[in-house]
Formats: C-alpha cells, structure tokens, sequence
C-alpha cells in the first residue's frame, strides 16, 4: 500500500514557505484567471474550495461576486486560520476523504492541484464525496499537473500521474461530464508571450504542464 505523505504538519510549513512564491508564479496567477472565468453563466450561490491553500482564488471571487456564499476545507489549520480571519468562519479543518458537509449544498467545488496528492482509493472515495455534497447540475473545477518530471513529483509529494484521458475516464466514472477545459505551460519568464506562440503555431513537442476541467453533474 502507497503511504500518504501529505500530512498537515507538512502542508503547514509548506503553505508558510511557500505563500509568496506562489504569488509571483505566472502559471498560478494564470490558473487562477482561467478558474474565475470559468465562473460565467454557471450558479454560485455555495462554493466549496477543497485544499484552500492560501485562499488566492478566495480572494479573486469575493472581489468579483461580494454575495457568494464561500465554504472550504484543508488539512493545514494554519490555512484554515488564515481563511477564517477574512471571511465569515465557513471554512473547516477537512480532507476530501469525507467532507464535512450536507449532501447537496453546493452550487460549485472547487479542486485546484488536490487530486495529484491522493492514492487510487483515496481519489475515488474523495470523488464520491464531491458528488455527494453538489447541488443537481452542478458544476466542478479542477486542476492537477501534468507532464512532470519524477524529482518534482517526488519532492510535491504527488501519488498520481495525469493527462487528460486519466482525468476524463476519473470524471466518467464518477458521473461528471466535462465541458471545458484549458492547458498550461510552467514557462517563468515571458510568459503570457511563449504560451501565445506555442497555442497559435500549435507546436507539438511543447508539453503542456498544467491541466485545467469545468465538470457538470450528471
């Protein structure tokens, strides 16, 4: 059986260390752009954030829609005090394992870069429980890296390796339907430019390194 390092005592160090890094990533800041859009024309009255992190995301949707009821779990208590220092104290101390919410409450859930962390059995008991607590139709947003290379996937501590059959046939088998979804590229500098460049001329041995779904319940 695969051991799960991902303890809390070890994202609470990591989310310390690692908040203002996060901050000037261009891939994060990107991924985070694309997750808001992707709010458009779907309800949102109750979001979920499974693994808030740093409540970047958070702090994108409440200066975009004030009235959004905002929910949300994470195995670091230090991220969890953050959050709840800022909002209106809906944010628990939780895994994805077994949410600590009603069956149908949310209108959206939100899953940025949490699933790559689970094991097999874990990954399928956590998507049983996002279907469980979404509202009829509604709808779910994940992240999950891609193309990584071995020391990166050792040293972030990921247990499963995606590309986007992996992720379609993960949905599928878990009644979810996914209607859109975007590729990114970990480039640290001219960003925006090179991601431009490889989309329009389509150029095949750039990898993309970030995949990112918007899912509907079936």
């Amino acid at each position: 059986m695969i051991k799960n390092l991902n303890t809390p005592s070890f994202w609470n160090n990591r989310l310390r260390k690692q908040k203002q890094i996060l901050f000037t990533s261009p891939i994060f800041l990107h991924k985070n752009k694309i997750v808001l859009s992707y709010l458009k024309n779907i309800n949102k009255d109750s979001i979920l954030d499974i693994g808030v992190g740093n409540g970047y995301i958070e702090k994108l949707i409440n200066e975009k829609y004030k009235k959004v009821n905002l929910f949300g779990i994470d195995i670091s208590s230090y991220s969890i005090n953050e959050l709840n220092k800022k909002y209106k104290h809906g944010f628990k101390v939780g895994n994805i394992k077994k949410i600590r919410f009603s069956d149908l409450k949310f209108d959206l859930v939100i899953c940025l870069d949490i699933l790559e962390h689970l094991t097999n059995q874990e990954l399928n008991r956590g998507m049983t429980e996002i279907y469980r607590v979404l509202k009829k139709d509604g709808c779910l947003i994940i992240s999950v890296p891609i193309n990584e290379n071995t020391k990166d996937s050792k040293s972030n501590r990921h247990l499963t390796v995606f590309n986007y059959k992996v992720m379609d046939n993960l949905l599928d088998n878990h009644k979810f339907k996914i209607i859109e979804h975007d590729y990114l590229y970990a480039y640290s500098h001219l960003y925006y430019l090179k991601t431009f460049i490889v989309k329009i001329l389509k150029i095949k041995k750039m990898r993309p390194n970030l995949l990112i779904v918007k899912a509907i319940k079936l």
